[in-house]
C-alpha cells in the first residue's frame, strides 16, 4: 500500500494541472466571445467627434464675437486675419492644427436653372511639416457684418385712444390702476407702428370733445374719431364728463352707444362687466351726491363712482344696436377656466407676445344676440354651461356693421397683454420681414479642417 502512494499524488498534481488548464481556456474563450459581439467605435472616430464638436464651438464663438465675419468679407486685410488667427489660437489646443478656407457664395440662373458657386477667396492656417492624426470638416456659413434683417410694420389707418382720464376712478382693475394699465398699454402698442397713432386721454372733458365733436386736438394736430378706438382701462366704470351727467348714467351709456355707431369707434373694454358704474371724481364728491345711482352711491364706499348695475351695459346696447329694450345676463355663476382662440394663439406667434392661453373667465357674456349683439370673432374660445353659450372674450358688431364692441370678461386682476392682442388679433396690421443688403456677396462659406498632432 505503501508504494501505491506516490502514484496517486502524481495523478491528483496531472488532475489539477488539467483543471487549471480548462478553466483558463474557459476564460480566454469567454473574453474571445465577448470581443467577438462587443462592437466598440475605433480610437479615431471618438476623437474625430471631440474635434467636430470643438470646432464648431470654436466657429460659433467666433461668430458672435464678429471677428469670423470681419475675416471672412476682408480675406487680403492683414488686421483682420491676424485678429482671427489669435482668436483661433487661444481657443484651440496647442496639439491641435487647423486650415480655415473662405469661399464666395454666388447664385446663377442658367435656362431656368438655379446653380451655386462656391470660388475660395482667402485661407489661413497653422499646419507644418507634420501630418495630423485625424482630420475633422466643419462648414459653416456666416452673413457679411453689413447686413441687417429688421421687421418692418405697416401700421392699420386707425388712431388708438387710450382713456387715462385724471378725474376718474378704475373698478374691477385689482392690483393695478387705470394709469399704469394706460402706461403699460401704450407701451405695448407702440413697440412697433401697429396703429397710425396712440393717443392718451387726460380728462373726460376731452372724451366728451372727441365723442361730441368727432375729433380731439392734440399739440396742435387734430385726430379724427372717425374709425378709431377707444380703450377704457377702467374696468368695469366707464368715465363720465360733466356735460353728459345731467341726463343721467344710462342715457350717458345709451349715448356711448350712438357715437360709437357714429363714427365707427371700436369701443374696448379690458375687463369685468361692462359699463356696470360711472365716475368722475369732479362731479361726485361726497356720498350725499344727488344723483341717481341704481346699484348704489358711492359705490362700496368709493366718492366719485356711481353704480348702475345691468342697466349700463343694456343702455350702451341699445344705443350701439338700436334695440329698443334689451337685458343682457353677464356671468356663468362662478368663475370658468376658458382657452385662448386658434386666431388668438396665431396672433400671439405672429407678433410675439404671449399670454397665457388659460385664463379664468367671471363676466361672460350671456344671450348677447337677444340684445343685436352679433359675436364675429372670439378672443377665448365661448363655453356650454348648463345648455347656454358663454362668450369670455368676444369681438361684437351690429345689424349694421357700424362700430364694433370688444369684451373681456375675465377675472379681476387684468392682463394688460389680452387688450393688445385682441386688437391686433382684429385689425391684425402687417408685420413685413425687411432684409437691407448693404454689400454685394453678402454670404460666405467657411470650412474649417482640425487635426490632431
Amino acid at each position: 500500500m505503501a508504494g501505491c502512494r506516490p502514484s496517486i499524488r502524481r495523478l491528483l498534481a496531472v488532475m489539477r494541472t488539467v483543471e487549471a488548464m480548462i478553466a483558463v481556456a474557459i476564460l480566454v474563450g469567454g473574453v474571445a466571445g465577448l470581443t467577438a459581439y462587443l462592437q466598440l467605435p475605433p480610437p479615431s472616430s471618438v476623437y474625430s467627434n471631440q474635434l467636430y464638436n470643438l470646432g464648431y464651438s470654436a466657429l460659433q464663438e467666433l461668430t458672435a464675437s464678429g471677428v469670423l465675419q470681419a475675416a471672412a468679407f476682408n480675406p487680403d486685410n492683414p488686421l483682420y486675419q491676424g485678429e482671427l488667427q489669435s482668436a483661433l489660437q487661444a481657443i484651440l489646443p496647442a496639439n491641435v492644427v487647423y486650415n480655415l478656407t473662405y469661399y464666395n457664395v454666388t447664385t446663377n440662373t442658367v435656362d431656368g436653372v438655379n446653380t451655386t458657386q462656391y470660388a475660395p477667396i482667402g485661407y489661413i492656417s497653422n499646419l507644418g511639416g507634420s501630418k495630423p492624426k485625424f482630420t475633422v470638416t466643419i462648414s459653416f456659413v456666416v452673413p457679411s457684418p453689413n447686413l441687417t434683417f429688421i421687421l418692418k410694420t405697416k401700421p392699420y389707418p386707425s388712431t388708438v385712444f387710450i382713456l387715462n382720464c385724471s378725474d376718474a376712478l378704475g373698478w374691477w382693475i385689482t392690483g393695478y390702476t387705470a394709469s399704469s394699465l394706460a402706461v403699460n398699454l401704450k407701451q405695448l402698442l407702440t413697440q412697433r407702428t401697429y396703429f397710425q397713432k396712440v393717443i392718451t386721454i387726460n380728462n373726460t372733458n376731452q372724451l366728451y370733445t372727441l365723442l361730441n365733436n368727432g375729433e380731439l386736438q392734440v399739440d396742435q394736430t387734430s385726430y379724427s374719431a372717425n374709425n378709431s378706438i377707444i380703450i377704457n382701462v377702467f374696468g368695469e366704470s366707464a368715465p363720465i364728463p360733466q356735460q353728459k351727467i345731467s341726463g343721467g348714467g344710462t342715457e350717458y351709456d345709451q349715448w356711448l352707444g350712438q357715437q360709437v355707431v357714429v363714427y365707427n369707434i371700436t369701443w374696448v373694454q379690458v375687463v369685468g362687466y361692462p359699463f356696470y358704474e360711472i365716475n368722475n371724481t369732479q362731479f361726485f364728491t361726497s356720498p350725499t351726491t344727488n344723483y341717481s345711482c341704481g346699484d348704489g352711491y358711492p359705490y362700496f364706499g368709493i366718492v366719485g363712482i356711481c353704480g348702475l348695475g345691468p342697466p349700463g351695459l343694456n343702455s350702451f346696447t341699445e344705443g350701439f344696436t338700436n334695440v329698443g329694450s334689451c337685458s343682457i345676463n353677464v356671468g356663468a355663476g362662478g368663475t370658468t377656466v376658458v382657452n385662448a382662440s386658434p386666431s388668438l394663439l396665431a396672433t400671439e406667434n405672429y407678433y410675439g407676445i404671449y399670454v397665457n392661453p388659460y385664463q379664468s373667465s367671471s363676466r361672460p357674456l350671456k344671450f348677447p344676440n337677444s340684445c343685436g349683439l352679433q359675436p364675429i370673432k372670439a378672443v377665448f374660445n365661448n363655453f356650454t354651461s348648463g345648455g347656454t353659450t358663454y362668450y369670455p372674450a368676444e369681438v361684437y358688431t351690429n345689424s349694421d356693421h357700424r362700430g364694433y364692441l370688444i369684451d373681456i370678461g375675465l377675472v379681476r386682476i387684468p392682463d394688460i397683454r389680452i387688450t393688445a392682442l385682441a386688437l391686433l388679433e382684429f385689425f391684425h396690421p402687417q408685420v413685413i420681414p425687411s432684409t437691407n443688403f448693404a454689400a454685394s456677396g453678402y454670404t460666405r462659406l467657411v470650412v474649417l479642417q482640425l487635426g490632431e498632432l
